[in-house]
């Protein structure tokens, strides 16, 4: 499934009552798919799926939090004029 028809299926509005919700997507190539999503089915999230979730978020808020303090430590090094003088 092309990554744009992916993409708008997970944007578009959940079907209400018996009513489809009908949109189209366009591709890059100048192509065009016309959806008609009938229903929405919710997944499910076994023990083992919701540890990974987890793990993942744990990473992303670290790498963040990693990444936030290196913009702080830069932005201090550009603010502040450091001279080394060294008596021999």
């Amino acid at each position: 499934m092309p990554w744009q028809l992916r993409q708008a299926v997970f944007k578009a509005a959940k079907p209400a009552g018996d009513k489809p919700t009908v949109f189209s997507v366009d591709y890059p190539d100048g192509q065009k798919a016309v959806v008609s999503l009938f229903k929405v089915t919710p997944g499910s999230v076994d023990l083992k799926d919701a540890k990974k979730r987890e793990n993942i978020e744990a990473n992303l808020a670290r790498a963040l939090g990693q990444a936030v303090f290196n913009a702080v430590i830069k932005d201090l090094q550009a603010q502040t004029d450091v001279s080394i003088n060294i008596d021999k």
